[in-house]
């Protein structure tokens, strides 16, 4: 998380943008308009501390695939990680200026050298940049960069929660699904299929006695 506090305010825009838009499972259309500070309440534990960030989806009409369906508070975690969008999107709030954090200000803004401009930073680009990025992840990983688009980082978020243990109840609830669509978003590999139950089967087989 330090490197954070060293990196240039675009590429801290970015990653909170990213991460939370996979925290939350967010498709690219809720993102278009930038997402504003009046979706965002920061949560304290009793050590005064943020815990986690109630972000809240779809609050604009524009912003929902179903017009009619209201919109969704989703729960994103802070952790002493550099990866926890909770953590990383409170940075990015920490460094605009207070005057620009009114309830319709624009939460994700596009930087020019280093300078908070009046755009909001494009959705598509940001895209286009992870793109950029998952071209240096070693082939095994076997990402394919073809099938990123609107949709990624809200079924990367569900496969990630479902693996993590989440209830299907409680993603349903994160991502606003109101069908059984969730289920086709929940699209493990293979490597990690085999994780998550590669300790059942090395565990039964240490245990398993063959008589002689």
């Amino acid at each position: 998380l330090a490197d954070y506090k060293n990196c240039p305010p675009s590429k801290l825009i970015f990653m909170a943008r990213i991460l939370t838009a996979h925290h939350a499972m967010m498709r690219s259309m809720e993102h278009a308009d930038g997402c504003m500070f009046g979706d965002v309440t920061l949560v304290n534990a009793p050590s005064g501390l943020i815990e986690y960030i109630i972000f809240r989806v779809g609050q604009a009409a524009s912003a929902r695939k179903i017009k009619r369906r209201p919109a969704r508070l989703t729960i994103v975690p802070c952790e002493d990680h550099h990866m926890s969008a909770g953590s990383v999107l409170h940075m990015a709030i920490s460094i605009t200026p207070t005057a620009r954090r009114r309830a319709t200000d624009i939460l994700f803004m596009d930087h020019i050298h280093g300078i908070q401009s009046t755009h909001v930073a494009p959705w598509q680009e940001h895209q286009d940049r992870l793109r950029r990025l998952l071209r240096r992840v070693p082939a095994s990983v076997d990402i394919s960069l073809d099938r990123i688009g609107r949709s990624s980082l809200r079924a990367g978020g569900a496969t990630d929660w479902f693996q993590a243990g989440a209830s299907r109840e409680w993603i349903v609830l994160q991502g606003g699904w109101l069908s059984d669509a969730v289920d086709i978003y929940n699209r493990p590999t293979p490597a990690s299929r085999f994780a998550q139950v590669a300790h059942v089967v090395l565990s039964k087989s240490a245990n398993t006695h063959h008589p002689r």
